[in-house]
């Protein structure tokens, strides 16, 4: 037979063994947690940025059609933070169905694309040309589906 020390120390022993066990569950659980939450925030941060920049891809390329209202605009991909923008342009033609094939006089058509890590954004801006007076009028600027 077990002396009653004997006993008492063995009831010990799995009462710590359970009690440490417990502990260390919630703490992976925790830490899956902190993880998801992060990823999660890391991600909405991320497409704020694409959103950024492409917005700042086209402001650049309304800047570039108000400095040569005729120049022959060519496609151009730069970098903004840690994003990668390409803004191709339509001159005198929009976007229906592919790039620039739908002929309309007096209407541009500038496109923003970035991509971040697994992010990408589109951004669309139709603007109005006057051929006499060179007015440029924003007509519309709208995120599109990738």
């Amino acid at each position: 037979m077990l002396k009653k020390e004997n006993k008492r120390a063995i009831a010990s022993l799995f009462a710590t063994l359970l009690l440490g066990g417990i502990i260390v569950e919630i703490s992976l659980i925790s830490l899956l947690m902190v993880t998801v939450v992060e990823r999660s925030n890391y991600g909405v941060r991320l497409s704020q940025d694409t959103y950024a920049a492409a917005s700042s891809g086209i402001d650049d390329g309304i800047l570039m059609m108000v400095r040569d209202k005729n120049g022959p605009y060519s496609s151009r991909t730069f970098s903004v933070g840690s994003a990668s923008v390409t803004v191709t342009y339509c001159k005198n033609s929009y976007t229906a169905v592919s790039s620039c094939d739908t002929a309309s006089s007096g209407t541009n058509e500038i496109t923003a694309i970035s991509i971040a890590g697994l992010k990408q954004r589109k951004i669309v801006a139709l603007l109005g040309v006057d051929a006499y007076t060179g007015l440029i009028v924003v007509q519309s600027i709208k995120e599109k589906a990738l």
